[in-house]
């Protein structure tokens, strides 16, 4: 049988047609160097030195923390043309303003470098600094919720919660020494808390009613312990954590393997920027790679069966926070690039390759 007719015969016989991203050939302007361009990316370039770190989308504008700028900043994009960057910069020189969250009025947000948390009123832009309690604990994640603003402390090795009402702190020793606490997550109740300790490998959550922490080591059997980074939680308020080694996973208490991984990316692709986002039905998660430069997502069912997965190159390497919009439209900040993207549906271009017949 002759090499045509065996090809001819293979593609026949799947019936399948081969999707595949088209991506066009020009080169996308790029401070890092250029990278496969889309049609679908667009890159907002800061104005200035920086490097936006993490990034979320409040009161009509996307905002992110640039510590190579000491300060907060805000994007408000009306065209590719037309858009405008704006920064409030840090009282105090070398912040390092690291997460940030919103509520009303409000942006906080911790710095790493100087031991504070913050608060942006974006209403007069003033900004009120709030010295944590610990010495030198190098605050990392934040979140708000009805208890309180709470955040962890990396070096301090404890989770944090501050009281708005009395500009108060209250601060609980993590339960393992070295957690290296990372990111934190509230449910919508206020009262569980969760949070990743990559130090040891663990997800944890603090019950505020019994000032318990509960510790769940990001392993299966057969399967070792992953470093974790970010954690998300879904509507249900189930906690779902990204790894340094291209893997996510839910936490699934009911099941003998107490967690459902995915491999989405590189082993060390580093996912350190991770959200979910309602699917109908389902889940959706949305992810950057810092170490590869590639944003993805991954949407699976209600029965934790993965419907579509795929990943996207973006930039070289230093990619973090990621937010998307219930119209599709997904932002993500580049840190070594010192731009932000907007990642436009449908993506990229899907195209079938011909089968080929005698």
């Amino acid at each position: 049988m002759s090499i045509k007719r065996i090809v001819s015969l293979l593609l026949t016989v799947t019936g399948l047609a081969v999707l595949v991203a088209f991506w066009a050939m020009t080169a996308v302007p790029h401070a890092q160097g250029a990278v496969n361009a889309s049609p679908f990316l667009t890159e907002f370039s800061l104005p200035q030195a920086g490097s936006p770190r993490n990034l979320i989308q409040h009161d009509g504008k996307l905002w992110f923390t640039d510590a190579a700028s000491n300060a907060i900043g805000s994007l408000v994009v009306t065209s590719t043309v037309d858009y405008d960057f704006t920064f409030y910069p840090l009282p105090s020189a070398n912040s390092e303003p690291y997460d940030l969250a919103a509520s009303g009025n409000n942006i906080w947000f911790t710095e790493r470098s100087h031991n504070r948390l913050g608060k942006l009123d974006i209403t007069t832009g003033n900004i009120t600094e709030y010295t944590i309690p610990t010495p030198n604990s190098a605050p990392t994640g934040i979140a708000v919720a009805s208890s309180g603003v709470w955040f962890v402390e990396q070096a301090g090795n404890k989770l944090g919660r501050f009281t708005p009402g009395t500009a108060t702190f209250n601060e609980y020793p993590y339960s393992q020494a070295g957690g290296a606490l990372e990111d934190v997550a509230v449910t919508s109740s206020g009262t569980l808390v969760w949070m990743t300790a990559p130090g040891v490998k663990r997800l944890s959550s603090y019950n505020v009613n019994t000032a318990q922490f509960f510790d769940i080591a990001t392993a299966s059997f057969g399967v070792p312990a992953y470093t974790p980074s970010q954690v998300a939680l879904d509507t249900a308020g189930n906690p779902w954590v990204s790894t340094h080694s291209g893997v996510v996973g839910r936490y699934s208490p009911a099941t003998v393997q107490f967690f459902r991984w995915y491999q989405v990316g590189e082993a060390n692709s580093a996912i350190d920027g991770f959200i979910w986002q309602a699917a109908g039905s389902g889940n959706q998660l949305w992810f950057t790679e810092s170490n590869t430069g590639h944003a993805g997502q991954l949407t699976t069912g209600l029965d934790g069966v993965t419907l579509n997965k795929w990943r996207f190159p973006v930039s070289g390497s230093g990619l973090y926070g990621i937010v998307a919009e219930d119209d599709g439209t997904v932002w993500i900040a580049d840190s070594n690039s010192q731009a932000i993207w907007r990642w436009s549906p449908p993506y990229f271009f899907s195209v079938y390759l011909p089968s080929i017949q005698r």
